[in-house]
Protein backbone atom coordinates (compact mmCIF):
# COMPACT_ATOMS: atom_id res chain seq x y z
CA UNK A 1 0.00 0.00 0.00
CA UNK A 2 1.55 3.47 -1.14
CA UNK A 3 0.29 6.57 0.06
CA UNK A 4 1.15 9.77 -1.54
CA UNK A 5 0.32 13.31 -0.28
CA UNK A 6 1.36 16.43 -1.75
CA UNK A 7 0.24 19.59 -2.71
CA UNK A 8 -0.82 21.07 -6.51
CA UNK A 9 1.36 23.74 -8.45
CA UNK A 10 -1.65 26.22 -7.93
CA UNK A 11 -2.26 25.58 -4.17
CA UNK A 12 1.77 26.17 -3.71
CA UNK A 13 1.20 29.55 -5.59
CA UNK A 14 -1.83 30.61 -4.11
CA UNK A 15 -0.02 29.65 -0.97
CA UNK A 16 2.82 31.83 -1.78
CA UNK A 17 0.41 34.68 -3.10
CA UNK A 18 -0.91 35.18 0.70
CA UNK A 19 1.77 35.12 2.49
CA UNK A 20 2.55 38.66 3.95
CA UNK A 21 6.10 40.18 4.72
CA UNK A 22 7.04 40.61 7.93
CA UNK A 23 7.80 44.52 7.96
CA UNK A 24 11.52 45.10 10.73
CA UNK A 25 11.64 48.29 11.40
CA UNK A 26 15.01 49.34 13.27
CA UNK A 27 14.93 52.89 15.03
CA UNK A 28 17.89 54.23 16.78
CA UNK A 29 20.37 57.03 17.45
CA UNK A 30 22.87 57.10 15.06
CA UNK A 31 21.01 60.39 13.39
CA UNK A 32 20.90 62.43 16.35
CA UNK A 33 24.68 61.09 17.08
CA UNK A 34 25.59 62.49 13.62
CA UNK A 35 23.85 65.81 14.38
CA UNK A 36 25.12 66.39 16.93
CA UNK A 37 28.40 65.89 16.17
CA UNK A 38 28.22 68.35 13.24
CA UNK A 39 26.33 70.60 15.11
CA UNK A 40 30.11 70.51 17.13
CA UNK A 41 32.30 70.51 14.31
CA UNK A 42 30.84 73.21 12.26
CA UNK A 43 29.97 76.12 15.50
CA UNK A 44 32.11 78.92 15.35
CA UNK A 45 32.56 78.76 19.10
CA UNK A 46 32.59 75.89 22.15
CA UNK A 47 29.35 74.54 22.07
CA UNK A 48 26.98 71.07 23.46
CA UNK A 49 24.72 70.31 21.25
CA UNK A 50 21.37 68.24 22.50
CA UNK A 51 18.72 66.91 20.06
CA UNK A 52 15.29 65.40 20.96
CA UNK A 53 16.16 61.99 20.66
CA UNK A 54 18.92 62.75 23.21
CA UNK A 55 16.09 63.82 26.01
CA UNK A 56 13.61 60.76 25.11
CA UNK A 57 11.30 62.82 22.15
CA UNK A 58 11.00 60.50 19.46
Amino acid sequence: MTSVTGFSGATLANSAKTDEVEVIQVRGIRGSVVKSINTKRYANSIVDAVTSEDIGVP
